[in-house]
């Protein structure tokens, strides 16, 4: 069965996002709701990965399949011995 919700902030958090990036999203036209106003929470997250700009995203996910990096690596089990690959460290 489908996760859905109503409410905006709701939705945001579920995906760890702000809701202020969700009414963005929705007003540019990244994300829609169901035909009956709500939220599926599936369908959100595959549209907000398809649409994110892996140069400004987190949720594009490409970036830390890339190995780059925009903060600290340790722990990073990417990178060998905390050395990002291709980004910076």
């Amino acid at each position: 069965m489908a996760e859905l919700t109503s409410s905006t902030r709701e939705a945001a958090r579920r995906l760890g996002v702000s809701d202020t990036t969700m009414h963005k999203a929705e007003r540019t036209g990244r994300i829609r709701r169901e035909p009956d106003g709500q939220w599926d929470i599936a369908k959100l997250r595959v549209q907000m990965r398809e649409t994110a700009d892996p140069q400004r995203s987190t949720l594009a996910g490409s970036a830390a399949a890339e190995g780059i990096h925009r903060g600290s690596t340790r722990g990073c089990a990417a990178c060998a011995g905390g050395q990002a690959k291709g980004g910076v460290r």
